[in-house]
């Protein structure tokens, strides 16, 4: 695993963090000229995060269940440990991306610094390419090399 893969998405989150600082006023003008609001963007990012926060849990229970055949293997490797990292912090980073939603989709962001909202779309970056990082991962460790899902008892 390289050192991309391992530092990617928090890099993308700061660099959309930055670019949401030094573009928003223009994103917001943006918006409101269109009839939109920013406001709009709550609902589908709450539902990828909590729906994220349980697939990643549910795709690391499959992986510690499975005793046997290949995942079995790895389970001591240092593959595997920098798995259990990147889901654990990949859950994590989206419980806190839906509670920060929430707490969003409450009070609102009408009297919100855009240093905060910066962070926020910061924080929504992260949060998906740490989802989509585990899920690659994953699938790569369940195919065999011919494409096919490898056996249950191998």
């Amino acid at each position: 695993m390289s050192k991309i893969e391992a530092h990617a998405p928090v890099f993308l989150a700061a660099l959309a963090g930055l670019l949401a600082w030094f573009g928003l006023p223009y994103w917001s003008e943006y918006l409101t000229s269109r009839g939109q609001e920013f406001e709009n963007a709550f609902g589908p990012v709450f539902d990828f995060s909590t729906f994220s926060a349980g697939a990643l849990f549910a795709i690391y229970f499959l992986a510690l269940s499975r005793s046997d055949g290949f995942l079995g293997k790895i389970f001591e490797t240092r593959t595997f440990q920098r798995f259990h990292n990147y889901v654990s912090k990949s859950v994590a980073l989206n419980v806190t991306l839906s509670m920060w939603t929430a707490g969003f989709m409450v009070v609102g962001v009408s009297n919100t610094v855009g240093f905060v909202i910066s962070l926020w779309v910061g924080l929504c970056v992260w949060a998906f390419c740490a989802s989509a990082r585990v899920v690659l991962i994953f699938l790569f460790m369940v195919r065999s090399k011919g494409g096919r899902p490898l056996a249950a008892t191998t």
